[in-house]
């Protein structure tokens, strides 16, 4: 069916328009990418973790976000997002891993992958989530389970143009532990995945519900900033 697909429905590059590729390298290229920063202030950092001074609270520890979301990775993640475009979102992840994943190399057994949720009504009419969606393939990139332990648990307003302090009261409180998940002295991490990172409250908020919940570490990884 793919093969066919393909030859009745060539993919063709986002950029450029070459068939073959929604992706593809020349495009690619040219593709920004953004430097590595602390999840907190989102500023360049070691390797993604985060500044010493700002360790406080509940922080994503480590946070990858490698691309600079306009042009390319901008159309290729709104075919994922309002057309659900799975081959698009294939094509992503590998461009993905191509930049992040030996940074990923002491991910093991103890650690699982948590796709940022959707609330129920919106997921429903959607059909489907991203993050959910790109969670499961890194999970299986990184051979590792995928586990729905977030819920969100109230609809909010779109965090699109608010500003920092504003984004975060829209988040307050929105986000809780599945009880029927077990992760009580398990020693657990969690990848915790996401399509754009903006000013990553959404990540904290999830993150500080995990870490409340015996969570131990969480690095943070999304496609686009």
């Amino acid at each position: 069916m793919g093969l066919i697909s393909d030859v009745l429905f060539p993919r063709k590059c986002f950029g450029c328009g070459a068939v073959g590729l929604f992706l593809c390298e020349k495009c690619m290229i040219g593709v920004g990418r953004c430097c590595v920063v602390c999840s907190v202030c989102l500023r360049p950092s070691d390797d993604g973790f985060v500044h010493g001074r700002c360790r406080r609270g509940y922080y994503v520890d480590r946070l990858f976000a490698p691309f600079v979301y306009r042009g390319l990775i901008q159309k290729a993640l709104k075919s994922v997002k309002y057309r659900g475009s799975w081959d698009v979102l294939r094509e992503l992840v590998d461009m993905l891993w191509d930049e992040i994943g030996s940074d990923l190399k002491s991910v093991d057994d103890s650690w699982i992958v948590v796709g940022v949720p959707m609330y129920v009504r919106k997921r429903k009419d959607r059909g489907f989530n991203q993050a959910e969606k790109l969670g499961r393939m890194i999970a299986e990139r990184l051979d590792i389970q995928y586990v729905e332990l977030l819920i969100r648990t109230k609809e909010t307003k779109s965090q699109y143009g608010l500003g920092r302090r504003e984004r975060a009261k829209n988040m307050e409180g929105v986000f809780r532990v599945d009880n029927d998940v077990d992760i009580q002295d398990k020693k657990l991490s969690v990848v915790l995945v996401d399509d754009v990172l903006t000013t990553g409250v959404t990540l904290r908020e999830c993150c500080g519900v995990l870490k409340k919940n015996g969570i131990r570490s969480v690095y943070g990884v999304c496609v686009g900033r």
